[in-house]
C-alpha cells in the first residue's frame, strides 16, 4: 500500500480512464478518443529509490532471496551482477556493500514520479514494480508534440536520478512491452504495431517459470513465434491470459486503465 499522503496526492492529481474504447467512428465521451501512450520502465528502481546507495562511489547492491537484483556503477565495473548470489558477489568484491529490497520504498518513489508527471497529463497509470503509463494524446499540442514531451521526461527523470526506458505506442500494452524490451521505441500508427510487437523476446510478457520453459520448448523466442500459432492451440497450452495480452497490445482487443 502507498503511504497515505502519497496516495491521496496522487488520486488527487491523476485522472484514470477504465471504460473500454468503443468501436473505430463511435465516441461515448473524453475516454473513446484516440489514445496516445507512453510507458516509462524503471530497470534500476530498486537501488535508485536508495539514493546514498545508487550515487555512492563504494560498490553497493540491493538483494532479494539472497541474489542481488541491482547494483550500482563501481559494482558492476567490478563484475557485480543482477542474478548472482550475495555470497557469489561477496567473494568477487570483498568490500561489496548491500541492503534488502524494499517495495514499500519503491512504490513510494514509484507514486512520487506519478506526480511529477502529472505536468505532461492528468492520465497517470500504474504499472508496480516499477512502471508507468501516461495517455499523452490530449497534451500533445499543448506541449509541442510528442518529441518534446519525452525528451522533456528523459531530462527531468535523469534531474532525478532516474533510469528509464521510454516506448510510446498506440494502444498501453504496446507500450510497456516496448519500454520493458529495453532502449526508446516509437510505434505511433496502429497498423505498425504487429511488425514491431512480433519483434520483441518472449521475454518482455509478464508470464510464469512454467510458461517460459515452454516457449523455449516449442521453440518460441519470439512474440511472432506466438501469433504464427493457431489460436485455440495458444489458448489451450497456455490459457486466455496470453491471448488477451497479445490481443491488447495489437489493438484487437479493449483495455481498462
Amino acid at each position: 500500500a502507498l503511504p497515505a499522503g502519497i496516495e491521496a496526492a496522487l488520486r488527487s492529481s491523476t485522472r484514470y480512464c477504465s471504460r473500454p474504447r468503443p468501436p473505430p467512428g463511435v465516441r461515448s465521451g473524453p475516454c473513446s478518443l484516440i489514445m496516445l501512450w507512453i510507458a516509462l520502465a524503471f530497470p534500476h528502481l530498486p537501488l535508485e529509490s536508495f539514493p546514498a546507495a545508487s550515487t555512492q562511489s563504494e560498490p553497493w547492491a540491493v538483494v532479494d532471496q539472497s541474489r542481488v537484483l541491482a547494483c550500482n556503477s563501481t559494482a558492476r565495473r567490478q563484475g557485480v551482477r543482477a542474478g548472482m548470489t550475495v555470497a557469489a558477489a561477496s567473494a568477487l568484491v570483498p568490500q561489496l556493500n548491500h541492503r534488502p529490497r524494499d517495495l514499500g520504498v519503491e512504490t513510494a518513489a514509484l507514486a512520487t514520479i506519478a506526480i511529477w508527471a502529472t505536468q505532461f497529463t492528468p492520465v497517470i497509470s500504474l504499472e508496480p514494480p516499477a512502471g508507468l503509463l501516461l495517455e499523452i494524446e490530449g497534451s500533445l499540442k499543448l506541449l509541442g508534440g510528442i518529441d518534446n514531451v519525452l525528451q522533456s521526461i528523459e531530462r527531468g527523470l535523469q534531474d532525478m536520478g532516474y533510469t528509464t526506458t521510454m516506448a510510446c505506442a498506440s494502444t498501453a500494452t504496446a507500450a510497456w512491452l516496448l519500454a520493458r524490451s529495453g532502449g526508446s521505441r516509437v510505434a505511433v500508427e496502429a497498423g505498425a504495431l504487429e511488425p514491431v510487437i512480433a519483434a520483441l523476446p518472449v521475454a518482455v510478457l509478464d508470464c510464469d517459470a512454467a510458461t517460459r520453459t515452454t516457449f523455449a520448448a516449442i521453440g518460441a523466442k519470439r512474440i511472432g513465434d506466438l501469433l504464427r500459432l493457431p489460436r485455440d492451440g495458444l489458448a489451450r497450452r497456455f490459457g486466455p491470459r496470453l491471448l488477451d495480452t497479445l490481443d491488447r497490445a495489437l489493438g484487437k482487443l479493449p483495455e481498462a486503465r
